[in-house]
């Protein structure tokens, strides 16, 4: 779809670029994918060009294509660099109209060290928690640290493991029964931080 000025005249530049990423995406699919083959920026330029060829408006759930999750890591930097990735595939049609919808909203995650696809889950704490086995083995056997509060951040303990006091690195949580989550950001230094429930 050709990008337009204020005045209405023909954005050339956009035009070159989306000829561009028609060209990149070659073989990509413009569709859902759960192929374990393709990166981040695969999906980014496959999403791109759907959104070149329709428009931006309704991309997300018209379009039911991997992209960048509102909230999760996307690049971080530290060991195993994670990619956050969501797609929905929530159904938005009417009863009377004839629907292949999968039906849900679901996430993944990617690591670009191990380059290696978490599975997909309809929950992005279940995702963040596979990822955290794979990469980040023994996270399950550290310290469990009080929940945040506004007026008490965490704070990392003076006798906390050495090699756990890194970039990017998780922490355990008691956050309590009702917490099912794990957070990405949320950790002092940088990582998820997940809740003991979010676990099992």
């Amino acid at each position: 779809m050709a990008q337009n000025t204020i005045d209405g005249q023909l954005d050339i530049f956009a035009v070159i670029d989306a000829a561009d990423r028609e060209e990149r995406a070659g073989d990509l699919p413009i569709h859902f994918t759960a192929d374990p083959t393709l990166t981040p920026d695969d999906l980014e330029t496959a999403f791109q060009v759907w959104i070149d060829r329709h428009g931006r408006m309704g991309c997300l759930p018209d379009s039911h294509m991997w992209h960048r999750a509102s909230v999760g890591p996307y690049g971080n930097s530290g060991p195993h660099p994670a990619y956050a990735l969501t797609a929905d595939l929530r159904c938005k049609h009417y009863w009377r109209e004839p629907c292949l919808c999968p039906g849900d909203l679901v996430d993944r995650i990617y690591c670009a060290d191990c380059q290696w696809w978490t599975g997909i889950y309809t929950k992005a704490s279940t995702a963040a928690v596979e990822y955290l086995d794979h990469c980040w083995t023994g996270w399950r056997d550290l310290p469990v640290l009080a929940e945040s509060k506004p007026e008490k951040p965490i704070k990392i303990p003076k006798d906390y493991p050495e090699e756990w006091n890194i970039p990017g690195a998780p922490i355990l949580i008691d956050g309590g029964p009702d917490r099912l989550a794990a957070v990405w950001g949320r950790s002092p230094l940088g990582g998820y931080d997940v809740s003991l429930p979010a676990i099992d």
